[in-house]
């Protein structure tokens, strides 16, 4: 099968499995939910980057977005923007459908819907 970012020079993603990791979470992604305050809620990798899961609150597999992308490799229902840009995210490739805006610094636990696509920029 051929991949499908072949043709979007210059995306990058970068997906983790809980699996692969080798080092105990709680050093990579921080203290758990219970131990962390508000704001801290949903943990993800301190880069500078747009953490994305598949499942709402921050749970599934997390995929690491740095630009803007389009298809997503599996549709997005919560983010974290870690970035000084604010980003949208949309229900369908090709930035369409339904969209949701991300300011920098802010957490969204349920889209409402299964982004597609993203653009590091705003709706």
């Amino acid at each position: 099968m051929k991949n499908p970012f072949d043709r979007m020079p210059g995306a990058a993603t970068v997906t983790i499995a809980a699996a692969a990791l080798s080092l105990p979470a709680s050093i990579i992604l921080g203290p758990p939910p219970s131990v962390a305050g508000t704001a801290e809620a949903i943990p993800c990798l301190r880069l500078a980057a747009l953490c994305a899961w598949n499942g709402t609150d921050g749970q599934g597999t997390l995929h690491l977005l740095f630009h803007t992308q389009t298809p997503l490799p599996a549709p997005v229902r919560s983010a974290k923007n870690q970035t000084d840009s604010t980003w949208c995210l949309y229900s369908k490739p090709s930035f369409q459908g339904r969209h949701h805006q991300i300011s920098p610094s802010a957490t969204v636990r349920d889209l409402g819907f299964g982004a597609r696509s993203v653009r590091r920029e705003p709706c």
